[in-house]
């Protein structure tokens, strides 16, 4: 049960983490019962494939059709792996949601360049991390980024102390003293699912891994 809608989601994926097959298949046959939470009533039988993810080293199957077939959060899942020789360590379902940064923005051009939170959608495979951070794939990263001068009086309250107006100005006449920098000021936390050091994996909190809200120090 989750509080999501199902069409707010990129992804729902039901991940095992099996390590008792030494020369891992592509791919493994699974049954699938999806019942209702409270009167276990049958609403999908689904037989289908976990596909092997070989830079992960786990078996995965996107799960968002079924879900959004039967559009009900408040089921129970019931899965029978055909391969009776697989032992299954860990079973998760990781639900990914939609982030768009590509809303109709109504800012003034002074206001898009002033210091804000700005996003980059990032791939941890490309950075080398797949093997450590096994979900989620792609992720929005969040930076601080833009212009901590010339801002208006709103702006100045919203964004900077008056210590940091005060070494706005002085920065202006002396050199000596350090330009404003667009810096994060609030975090909030958010959970990965890790590899961890004896090859298992394990969804982990992370602390301050998005920014919030930023400011000019």
């Amino acid at each position: 049960q989750w509080s999501h809608t199902i069409t707010s989601l990129s992804s729902i994926e039901l991940i095992y983490d099996i390590n008792s097959i030494e020369i891992k298949p592509l791919k493994i046959p699974i049954k699938i019962l999806i019942k209702q939470l409270r009167t276990f009533e049958e609403l999908l039988s689904i037989n289908t494939y976990l596909q092997f993810d070989s830079i992960r080293n786990f078996y995965f199957l996107n799960m968002y059709d079924y879900f959004l077939q039967i559009n009900n959060p408040n089921v129970i899942i019931e899965t029978s792996i055909h391969n009776q020789t697989c032992q299954t360590l860990q079973t998760y379902i990781i639900m990914s949601s939609l982030r768009s940064n590509s809303l109709i923005s109504n800012e003034s051009p002074q206001e898009k360049t002033i210091c804000k939170v700005k996003t980059i959608q990032i791939k941890f495979e490309e950075l080398g991390l797949a093997n450590l951070i096994i979900r989620p794939k792609e992720y929005t990263f969040n930076y601080c980024d833009g212009s901590c001068s010339n801002l208006t009086l709103s702006q100045q309250s919203q964004l900077i102390s008056w210590h940091a107006y005060l070494q706005s100005l002085i920065s202006k006449k002396n050199s000596n003293i350090p330009q404003l920098k667009c810096v994060p000021s609030q975090y909030t936390d958010d959970n990965f699912l890790l590899r961890q050091p004896d090859g298992s994996i394990e969804i982990y909190p992370i602390k301050n891994a998005i920014v919030k809200q930023c400011t000019c120090l």
